[in-house]
């Protein structure tokens, strides 16, 4: 259960809030007993134990300019296709960050610049040390071919081990749907009309990495879309990745089946996707995937 309200304090601040209730049934949790020397198991249905409610989201947003603004919070950051940043709403609670954010708009395009604390060992005591995530993030839009043409670097530095593991991910992504070209009725652009692509490579480095030359990943897909109407499509898909890349904060749920569920490294996956509108309020999706060891 994950209600959102937001508040317009004026044109410039605005404060967004997400509360949640998130819970798997049945599953049961340890709560400290009232010395808070142990821990006692408490069934679902007990009566001296209720499910925490938390904030997913909680943040205030400032519009610096009309072209400027940022965020500080609790926030979801989705990029790209979530292959290294997403929500992860395939999860029981979803993911989100606390961040400092900003972003600038120009164009045809905007950067995004953030820093994020994933964890802070410091609090109440002493500890190994933090876990922060950097990162800079910048889209393009220059037309039919190139709808969306993406660089971006991201850093994540894991001092709660020892020793500090640390992580840069550089990338590139251009992806675009040529239906917004010209009419055509005949001819090549008029075959054109009906593609679509999207193609996504990573390069990482850093002291998390064994042998930079493994750290990457490569993902693409080409589509065709068949009858207008019901936008009946089929797409095929390749992706690679090597045996030490890291995806970071990935969702790729959607275009990996449950491959997510053991993560994308040391993996090479194929897959075809065939969707149609059945009718204005029904569409359908299926996919056939196959993943072998790189």
């Amino acid at each position: 259960v994950r209600p959102s309200f937001s508040y317009a304090v004026d044109d410039k601040f605005t404060v967004v809030f997400t509360p949640q209730f998130a819970k798997i049934f049945g599953d049961r949790q340890f709560v400290p007993n009232a010395a808070g020397t142990a821990n006692t198991l408490q069934r679902t249905s007990g009566v001296s134990f209720n499910q925490a409610v938390g904030f997913h989201e909680g943040y205030i947003l400032y519009q610096a300019a009309e072209k400027l603004e940022f965020t500080v919070g609790r926030r979801i950051m989705n990029y790209g296709e979530e292959l290294l940043i997403a929500a992860a709403d395939w999860g029981v609670v979803g993911r989100s960050f606390d961040q400092i954010k900003g972003r600038v708009s120009y164009g045809q395009g905007w950067t995004d610049a953030f820093v994020s604390k994933v964890a802070d060992t410091n609090t109440q005591g002493s500890g190994p040390g933090d876990a922060d995530f950097f990162g800079i993030y910048n889209s393009q839009n220059f037309g039919p071919a190139l709808s969306a043409t993406d660089l971006y670097a991201l850093f994540l530095r894991d001092g709660t081990t020892l020793p500090r593991q640390e992580t840069l991910a550089v990338g590139i992504r251009i992806k675009s749907a040529f239906d917004t070209m010209k009419d055509a009725e005949t001819g090549f652009r008029a075959f054109l009309k009906k593609v679509d692509y999207r193609l996504e490579a990573t390069a990482e480095s850093g002291t998390a990495v064994a042998h930079g030359r493994e750290a990457y990943q490569v993902d693409g897909e080409v589509g065709y879309t068949f009858l207008e109407a019901s936008k009946t499509r089929l797409g095929l898909q390749a992706a690679v990745a090597g045996q030490n890349f890291n995806q970071l904060f990935a969702g790729p749920h959607r275009w990996f089946g449950y491959a997510d569920a053991f993560g994308r490294r040391n993996i090479v996956s194929y897959a075809a996707h065939a969707s149609s509108n059945i009718n204005s309020n029904l569409s359908g999706q299926l996919s056939v995937l196959k993943f072998f060891r790189n």
